[in-house]
């Protein structure tokens, strides 16, 4: 069996696309010696800024704007004409508004990625009053005829990066940061004096994944100027951009179980209803290329999209509305890819694409495999069920997660409706756990594991013990996908859990209070 595993729609940009300010680096006795005092004196001065650039970025065009606040305060926004994003982080908090203007909370990688900007931007590694964090020499390079020291700059609560001074000019003229399997560069270029100090004007970020690169110039800044900390929370964001039946507590959509996915009926712009695979481990609601361009779809941009062992490209399209079971959703922006794998299964033709965070970010549902009915519940009449049958629910760039442990071994996984198979360990848990040494009835499979991005070699077997919530298993088959990139090769996650694990249960997610309830067939 060949099951399409998953399709993530990543954030969709690379995380340092950021207007940022490089004044000299660091903090510490390794790098103090090289930093010429003005710059250091530069940074001190430098307590606030807006700076406002063009961008360019996935084959699309537009304008960034950047505040930063002394100590630890962010804010950006990005208009690419059809998508838009913001992001910020007020101290405590880190938040995004997506392209559908649904605020995210972020956590764990996302909100480590948010400190190591500010912490960034606002030279803490070079200040000993802002934000905590340590620097450490790590080696000479040489790059493009410039002789470099490389630095890693750890913040207090964020993740590794690094920096590269030029020992000519006492610069930070790179930096690199990781993000999740991936390693991202960004060159910084055009100095500008402004009061005697250095400003970079231009900042070019390139990764392994063409989709991933960026150009940022800048038009102005204004430094140390007057910025309400109210303009670093996290806004408040209307969640109206759905209309419910008038009167309906919930909405029963009945759908197709077939091949370990399930196939949604649903109306895109008021045409006639097509299959959509209800997928939670996807970041957005995606569009078929194909069914996109019989509709007639305006799509535009090169985005990437996180496939089962690596990437592939992805569009984005307006849509006017979706109407699901009589629920409409209006005025949203969705991904457009190639969907070749699930085309062929899907129970009547046309292929629609995929729905996922867009629906379920606003809405409780409960997937009843057994009676293959997907109940959706209109929130201010929502019930939730007994705690008893909770776990909690975790984000990771949009997909739920939970934890869970194998055979003892803790470990982080997807909790994935767009799975068509059941538990699947990604090679970095199987090692770190020494689950080699306890797994039984190995084998390999013949097909493999394939999907967007491409395919992996895949070998079977059993584990002794599984646990997850309320759920306590024994002798629980899985697979173990050998490949090393895209999800399988996630620093971040550790596995994945789909429908043919799930299918045993009736599943309750409720983003919004950040559970999902794992409960018996028959509650």
């Amino acid at each position: 069996m060949a099951p399409r595993p998953k399709v993530i729609c990543r954030r969709l940009w690379p995380g340092i696309l950021l207007l940022l300010l490089a004044a000299g680096i660091s903090a510490g006795n390794d790098l103090a010696p090289l930093v010429p005092a003005d710059h250091i004196g530069c940074a001190a001065r430098t307590t606030s800024f807006k700076a406002v650039g063009r961008v360019e970025a996935s084959g699309l065009t537009g304008e960034g704007i950047s505040y930063f606040k002394a100590p630890d305060r962010i804010r950006t926004e990005i208009d690419l004409g059809v998508f838009t994003m913001m992001e910020g982080f007020d101290g405590e908090t880190a938040w995004m508004i997506d392209q559908n203007g649904q605020l995210l909370v972020l956590d764990g990688a996302e909100r480590r990625r948010m400190i190591n900007n500010v912490y960034f931007t606002g030279q803490s590694y070079l200040l000993d009053d802002r934000m905590p964090g340590s620097v450490t020499f790590l080696k000479d390079t040489a790059a493009a005829g410039n002789r470099y020291k490389i630095f890693t700059a750890v913040p207090e609560n964020g993740d590794t990066f690094w920096l590269f001074l030029n020992e000519a000019t006492g610069r930070v003229e790179i930096s690199q940061i990781r993000v999740d399997e991936l390693i991202l560069t960004d060159y910084l270029s055009d100095y500008r004096s402004f009061d005697g100090c250095p400003v970079s004007f231009r900042n070019r970020t390139e990764g392994p994944i063409s989709q991933l690169d960026a150009r940022v110039e800048m038009d102005s800044v204004e430094f140390n100027i007057a910025l309400d900390d109210t303009l670093f929370a996290p806004p408040a964001i209307a969640s109206d951009d759905f209309e419910f039946p008038a009167g309906a507590d919930s909405v029963v959509v009945p759908f197709v179980y077939k091949n370990g996915h399930i196939y949604l009926k649903a109306s895109l712009n008021g045409r006639d209803e097509v299959f959509f695979v209800l997928d939670s481990g996807a970041g957005t609601n995606i569009i078929d290329r194909a069914y996109a361009d019989r509709i007639g779809l305006n799509i535009s941009g090169d985005f990437p999209a996180k496939g089962i062992a690596g990437y592939e490209s992805a569009a984005v399209a307006g849509l006017d509305s979706i109407c699901l079971g009589g629920i409409i959703w209006h005025h949203s922006t969705v991904a457009v890819v190639d969907l070749p794998s699930l085309r062929p299964r899907t129970p009547e033709k046309p292929l629609g694409g995929i729905l996922g965070y867009h629906l379920l970010s606003r809405l409780p549902i409960r997937v009843s495999y057994g009676d293959s009915q997907l109940v959706v519940y209109n929130p201010a009449a929502y019930v939730p069920p007994p705690d008893e049958f909770a776990a909690g629910l975790g984000f990771f760039i949009k997909i739920p997660t939970v934890e869970a442990t194998v055979n003892g071994c803790p470990g982080r996984f997807l909790l994935d409706l767009g799975n068509s198979l059941g538990v699947v360990l990604h090679s970095g848990f199987v090692e770190r756990c020494r689950l080699d040494e306890t797994l039984t009835d190995v084998r390999e499979i013949e097909s493999g594991i394939g999907g967007i991005g491409g395919s992996s070699e895949t070998s079977a077997a059993m584990v002794g013990r599984l646990r997850l919530g309320p759920v306590r298993l024994e002798s629980v088959p899985v697979l173990l996908p050998r490949g090393g990139e895209g999800v399988l090769g996630s620093i971040e996650i550790d596995g994945n859990l789909g429908n043919l694990f799930l299918q045993e249960f009736d599943i309750v997610l409720d983003y919004g209070h950040k559970k999902v309830f794992i409960l018996p067939p028959d509650n």
